[in-house]
């Protein structure tokens, strides 16, 4: 699975959030860091066997 595959399973299980995502770079393997239009990041790992999408950090200010 790409990159690019986790950012777009992610935005099609939560499509609320969509409209406030800016861009997406990888980050480690099955990770993602998710920016935010008002600064914050997100990291998430997609855990494959089960699924579903895992919370690295705590969406916290980019710097």
């Amino acid at each position: 699975m790409t990159y690019g595959e986790i950012y777009m399973l992610f935005m099609a299980r939560h499509p609320h959030l969509k409209p406030f995502y800016v861009d997406y770079r990888p980050h480690g393997h099955m990770s993602i860091i998710i920016w935010f239009k008002e600064g914050m990041a997100l990291t998430i790992k997609y855990n494959q066997d089960n699924d579903v999408f895992e919370l690295v950090k705590d969406a916290v200010p980019s710097s």
